[in-house]
């Protein structure tokens, strides 16, 4: 992760001033920034490292139903620093995709943006939050970057889905979400169960649900359903 030109001048012009740490001047100079910004935004990641669960949908969906009920809301899709800037994301319910599909159709949306994953370490990402009450991230699926979304997160959603073993995929969110509590131990975390298509029978989220249970993992109490005919609808438009 990266930090702008101008902030690490700014550290080693305190480290030559006061004699301290490169570390311990750029934690003074970071709280000094989030301070003078005022209350930092809620910030909800939504996480996960199986493809093609649900992430993009479940973040678009919470920002505009915040949206709607009048939050400030700012809508972030994280692009990876090894995919160019501006290509074309590989799935159509990317942020990206979504918000050349609202500016087209009219629909006024919560705000959104596309970062590089490198600006969650930087004061630029403070200064691109403020003025918001909720923040949604939407995580690639990428380890490293999910991480350092929790590290600056409140909350972390993990989509799980009922069409792939279910120990397996609460077993997945169990460990991401302690990568994550080792550096943030205030994150909260909820698994979102992803029923992907309107036939998937009770019993296997029953399943879903006890095996998140057995291994002490929370389960949130909506259920993310008809995810394929929300993509669809939004690659036809």
């Amino acid at each position: 992760m990266t930090e702008s030109k101008k902030f690490k001048m700014s550290i080693r012009e305190r480290v030559r001033a006061t004699g301290e740490s490169y570390c311990a001047a750029r934690r003074v100079l970071l709280r000094r920034h989030e301070k003078a910004l005022g209350q930092r935004a809620e910030v909800i990641a939504v996480a996960g490292m199986k493809g093609g669960i649900g992430r993009s949908t479940l973040a678009i969906l919470i920002a505009c139903e915040m949206h709607l009920r009048g939050e400030r809301v700012l809508l972030v899709g994280l692009q990876p620093a090894v995919i160019p800037f501006g290509e074309p994301m590989k799935y159509p319910n990317t942020i990206q995709h979504w918000t050349t599909r609202t500016e087209n159709s009219g629909f006024v949306g919560p705000a959104s943006i596309t970062i590089r994953d490198r600006m969650l370490a930087s004061p630029e990402f403070a200064e691109l939050t403020s003025g918001y009450s909720l923040v949604i991230v939407d995580c690639p699926r990428i380890l490293e970057v999910q991480y350092a979304a929790m590290l600056w997160a409140d909350t972390v959603l993990i989509p799980c889905s009922t069409a792939s073993e279910s120990a397996r995929a609460v077993d997945d969110a169990r460990a991401l979400i302690a990568l994550g509590l080792r550096k943030n131990p205030n994150l909260v975390s909820k698994v979102v169960i992803a029923n992907e298509q309107p036939r998937t029978s009770p019993r296997r989220i029953a399943a879903l649900r006890e095996a998140a249970s057995e291994c002490g993992v929370d389960v949130f109490g909506v259920v993310l359903r008809d995810r394929v005919a929300f993509g669809n609808c939004l690659a036809g438009c």
